[in-house]
C-alpha cells in the first residue's frame, strides 16, 4: 500500500518499499477511489521506487486502481514495471489503440502473460496473480482470462516504476 504526499509515496506495507515522484508530479489533494491517488501527466510522470526486491518467489499477486482517462490507451503505456529492462520479473503495459493492458510474469521456465480489459473512464480495481502455474488477471472482482507459466518468478533486486516502463510511453492516467 502507498501512501503519497508531495515528493513521495510512502510504503506502508512494511516492507520498506517507498518511493520518489518524478518528472515535477506533486500528489497532494489527488483524489483516489479510496484515499489519495496521483495524476500521471503522460509525458514524465512517474514514481521510481529504487530499492526494490523480489525474493525466490512461486507466487505473487499485484493490485491497484486505476482510472484510465481516455476511451483507448493513447500508446503502449507503461504502468508497473518491476526489474531493469533487460530483466524484469513482471511488467505491465495498456496495449496502444485498444482498452487492455498486458501483465507478464517472467519466472525461470515459461513466462505467464494476460491481456484483460478495463473500462475507460472508470475506476478499475486491477489484480494480477501468478501462482507457479498460472497466471489469473481479475478487473473489479471478475475474472478476466488467465495463461499458463511454470517456474519461480526472477529473482530481482533492483528498481521498480509506477507510471512508466523504460522503453515504453509514460502513463496518461
Amino acid at each position: 500500500h502507498m501512501n503519497t504526499n508531495a515528493t513521495a509515496s510512502t510504503d506502508t506495507s512494511g516492507t520498506g518499499n517507498s518511493g520518489t515522484l518524478e518528472g515535477g508530479m506533486d500528489c497532494t489533494g489527488v483524489l483516489g477511489n479510496l484515499s489519495g491517488g496521483c495524476d500521471f501527466d503522460g509525458i514524465n510522470d512517474y514514481i521510481n521506487i529504487s530499492a526494490f526486491e523480489i525474493g525466490d518467489l512461486t507466487s505473487m499477486s499485484v493490485s491497484f486502481w486505476i482510472y484510465p482517462n481516455m476511451p483507448v490507451w493513447t500508446g503502449n503505456e507503461g504502468l508497473i514495471g518491476i526489474g531493469p529492462n533487460t530483466q524484469r520479473s513482471f511488467w505491465l503495459y495498456g496495449e496502444q489503440s485498444a482498452r487492455t493492458m498486458y501483465g507478464n510474469f517472467v519466472t525461470t521456465d515459461t513466462n505467464c502473460g494476460i491481456t484483460p480489459e478495463t473500462v475507460p473512464q472508470s475506476w478499475n480495481h486491477v489484480v494480477f496473480t501468478y501462482n507457479g502455474t498460472g497466471c489469473d488477471a481479475f478487473i473489479n472482482g471478475v475474472w478476466n482470462g488467465s495463461s499458463a507459466g511454470n517456474g519461480e518468478i526472477l529473482n530481482d533486486t533492483g528498481i521498480a516504476y509506477i507510471g512508466y516502463i523504460d522503453a515504453y510511453d509514460y502513463i496518461n492516467a
